[in-house]
């Protein structure tokens, strides 16, 4: 993976997880709407995608993409009646889980740069 100061508009590979959520799908529209899908690659990644929990699944989902910027947005949401009905920490697990995997995979490439996440 090249460094990002190397890298040209037109090389970069923006990784979204959770692109089929709210915020991730409001950045699909904007980017859209915008044209910065014409001048870098955005991939919008959803669960279907694979699971970011799993270590293997998340290795191959990013060697498959080989982004060079991520924007880390996939979570477990529930809703009213999940988060009432389970534990808040399955929540935070799988949050953690999620970013703990991306990162492993970055820091494996000595690349922990271009990476956003909430």
């Amino acid at each position: 993976m090249m460094s990002s100061q190397s890298l040209s508009i037109s090389d970069r590979i923006v990784l979204v997880t959770g692109g089929s959520g709210l915020v991730g799908s409001a950045i699909q529209e904007y980017v859209q709407k915008s044209g910065l899908d014409q001048q870098e690659k955005w991939i919008f990644l959803s669960s279907h995608d694979g699971d970011l929990r799993n270590r293997e699944a998340t290795d191959a989902i990013f060697q498959r993409f080989q982004p060079t910027h991520v924007i880390h947005l996939a979570a477990k949401v529930g809703g009213l009646f999940a988060n009432m009905a389970k534990k808040v920490k399955s929540f935070l697990w799988s949050h953690k889980k999620n970013k703990t995997n991306i990162l492993q995979y970055f820091k494996n490439l000595n690349n922990l740069f271009n990476y956003y996440y909430t």
